[in-house]
């Protein structure tokens, strides 16, 4: 379990999913986590949680990608996240 803290920027609510990949030094893909919010609404922040298959505390990197019906630029992920 893996959390995020998600801030909406958009003026209206809407759905979105977010996917997020731990790579370790050498840039190898670790594994990934995923998640989903039905409805975040306009200006509001909310914690996402998410789940994946491993443990990825000890990644030397993420990559964070947005997926939304709306422009996904309306949205701010806050990379700190927790295990």
């Amino acid at each position: 379990m893996t959390l995020f803290k998600i801030k909406s920027n958009y003026d209206i609510k809407h759905p979105f999913t977010i996917q997020a990949g731990f790579y370790n030094k050498y840039k190898k893909l670790l594994g990934t986590v995923v998640g989903s919010i039905s409805n975040l609404h306009p200006k509001s922040t909310k914690i996402l949680t998410t789940v994946g298959t491993g443990d990825y505390s000890k990644s030397a990197r993420y990559k964070i990608d947005v997926n939304t019906m709306t422009d996904p630029s309306t949205l701010i992920v806050k990379t700190k996240i927790c295990f």
